[in-house]
């Protein structure tokens, strides 16, 4: 009995380490030009939660990739403005990534300055130390992806007083009229940041022991390639890829798809798969799944109810869909 328990616990440890989003999986996962809201000035509450002096504006992220497409860094850019905001990418002359194939963080090779992502945040640290892990103390900042949230927290009931307290909540209502009040905020000092962080970092170090494949050196060679290269034989090399048949069949697939999703929007609700392994997205009635991998989705007719499971041939599915209920929305399944 205690083997079975220990064996049901190693595999649970290793099933959430697998499950551990790498920094541009991450991204990738919240969607290449995703907006994020920045919030910074925290404040320990001593619970693991915070609060935030400062809001920024919000900047569109998009990642930055080698020729061969594989994602070595990003740049965020003032949506409002038109300008970086920020930018890392190991392609640069001092952008360094922590790990070539399970990568956590990003920093600048002299000034230390760093950015990690975990699910929905990215987290700006102004310092990553050589050789020790990302520390929450040294976070400076934090930006929220941003997308529908729904406010969860009550407003509290006003309670009346005397002239003395009356004032004095104006005072204070005055001194935090800057503070956020927005649901991504709420959201944001919602979170247990302390422990989202510190159970990232090991799961994350935990999943960089792992030994390499094959697929894992031929990836680190290749961005040892590009980091060699420079501007023109990126563009060189780019612009050979463009020229190639499959790229432009790709382009006009990529086209077609979003004309689909740009008309048919109405009717499509998008499946989002996040259990941590992959899954089968059925429509009801039929035999044949569609797989779906994990951090990735499917977009379906919004109009049929469906069911998933995690082994294509077996009849013992759970509902995830009823039909009609989030037409040109999305559905999250855990």
């Amino acid at each position: 009995m205690k083997k079975i328990f220990l064996l049901s616990v190693l595999t649970l440890l290793t099933i959430t380490i697998q499950a551990q989003q790498t920094l541009f999986e991450a991204l990738e996962n919240n969607g290449d030009g995703a907006t994020y809201q920045g919030f910074g000035g925290l404040v320990a509450k001593g619970d693991g939660t915070y609060n935030f002096n400062t809001d920024y504006l919000p900047v569109k992220i998009e990642l930055e990739r080698t020729p061969t497409g594989i994602p070595v860094g990003f740049e965020a850019r003032f949506i409002s403005e038109n300008k970086r905001a920020f930018r890392e990418t190991e392609l640069s002359d001092y952008g360094t990534i922590d790990n070539y194939v399970y990568p956590m963080s990003i920093k600048h090779g002299y000034t230390k300055k760093g950015y990690m992502v975990i699910d929905d945040l990215l987290f700006e640290l102004r310092k990553i130390y050589d050789g020790s892990a990302p520390s929450m103390e040294n976070v400076t900042s934090v930006y929220v992806l941003v997308k529908d949230r729904k406010a969860t927290t009550k407003t509290p009931k006003k309670k009346k007083g005397g002239f003395l307290s009356r004032m004095k909540a104006k005072i204070k209502s005055a001194r935090n009229s800057s503070v956020p009040s927005s649901p991504t905020y709420k959201y944001l000092t919602s979170l247990n940041l302390d422990k989202k962080f510190n159970d990232y970092v090991v799961a994350m170090k935990k999943k960089q022991a792992i030994p390499l494949t094959a697929k894992d050196n031929a990836k680190i060679e290749a961005i040892k390639k590009a980091k060699k290269m420079d501007a023109d034989e990126i563009k060189r090399y780019n612009d050979s890829v463009k020229a190639t048949p499959e790229y432009k069949r790709l382009k006009e697939y990529q086209a077609f798809v979003a004309s689909i999703d740009e008309e048919k929007a109405s009717t499509i609700v998008t499946i989002i798969n996040r259990t941590g392994k992959d899954i089968y997205v059925f429509e009801e009635g039929s035999r044949n799944g569609s797989r779906v991998g994990h951090a990735n989705s499917i977009k379906v007719p919004c109009t049929k109810n469906y069911y998933y499971n995690f082994n294509p041939n077996s009849s013992n599915k759970s509902h995830c869909y009823s039909a009609n209920s989030g037409c040109n929305a999305s559905v999250t399944i855990k």
